[in-house]
Formats: C-alpha cells, sequence, structure tokens
C-alpha cells in the first residue's frame, strides 16, 4: 500500500526517514529540513539521491527527475531536502506523476 501524499511536509517527512534510513552512519540530529544532502550528510551522492527517489516512488508512486536534488546542474547548487519536497510538490500541483 502507498502513502498518501497531501502536502510540501508529508514529502519533506518522507524524504527526512528515507535518508536517515539510507544513511545509518550519519547521526539523526544531522538530517533535519535543512539540511543540504550532498553538502551536509558525508557519502550522500547521486547514487543515494537515486536509491532515495526510487524508495520515495516506491512508497508513495510519484515519480520525479533524477536532478530533483539540484536548483542548477552547471554550475552545481544544492537543494535542502525542504527545498528538495517543495520542487517535487510544485510537479504534483503541476500535474505530475503520482501513480494511484
Amino acid at each position: 500500500m502507498q502513502i498518501a501524499i497531501n502536502s510540501t511536509a508529508d514529502i519533506e517527512a518522507l524524504l527526512i526517514k528515507l535518508i536517515k534510513e539510507g544513511n545509518p552512519e550519519t547521526p539523526a540530529e544531522v538530517v533535519e529540513s535543512k539540511t543540504v544532502p550532498f553538502k551536509d550528510i558525508k557519502g550522500f551522492d547521486s547514487l543515494s539521491a537515486l536509491e532515495i527517489l526510487t524508495e520515495l516512488e516506491e512508497e508513495t508512486g510519484i515519480h520525479v527527475e533524477d536532478d530533483i536534488f539540484y536548483v542548477d546542474v552547471k554550475p552545481k547548487k544544492f537543494r535542502s531536502i525542504q527545498e528538495t519536497a517543495s520542487a517535487i510538490w510544485a510537479t504534483l500541483q503541476k500535474g505530475g506523476k503520482q501513480h494511484a
């Protein structure tokens, strides 16, 4: 059964949970809304991001592009968890993909 997503806060909470589960060596207090995973979490890389997005899709049915953790790709500017959740929510509001 998939998790219902009704707000940015739902996405943010799920991202925090998935990032903590995927990076068990990272202290829990490091992973919060303002955390920028690519900068603040040791070992978080593009593979980590893909794993998180795959888990997100499995748990919610939401499919987003694999660059959602970036504001700009060149030069790379990374989003915080809160900014990533807002970008995912904005995609959904514009008719993005959420599978039933």
